[in-house]
């Protein structure tokens, strides 16, 4: 889940800075495959207003966004382990859209 998590994260930093360069570019960018990225690039259509710019070669916000992600996680969900420590049994990703 952290590597989703880290790939999102770049992705929404190259797109919100117009450098994502060519689909085959940004794939390298963020360790997919050129079909991984569009796949990615369709699931997060379902939530964020991405175009693609062919003069700029970038793909883009075409609306305003910020993204914040947040963990949620509760006590009964945390199991202990040697050390004090604590392990995640579940664990809720919220990405939240927002348009000013």
């Amino acid at each position: 889940m952290i590597e989703q998590i880290t790939r999102f994260k770049k992705m929404h930093r190259l797109i919100a800075n117009r450098r994502t360069g060519k689909p085959a570019d940004f794939a390298q960018q963020i360790g997919v495959t050129e079909r991984q990225l569009y796949n990615l690039i369709d699931e997060m259509r379902m939530i964020f207003p991405i175009e693609y710019n062919r003069y700029l070669n970038t793909y883009y916000y075409a609306d305003n966004v910020e993204v914040t992600i947040r963990f949620v996680i509760g006590n009964d969900e945390c199991k202990n382990i040697n050390g004090g420590g604590c392990f995640f049994k579940a664990m809720s990703l919220i990405i939240t859209k927002i348009k000013p």
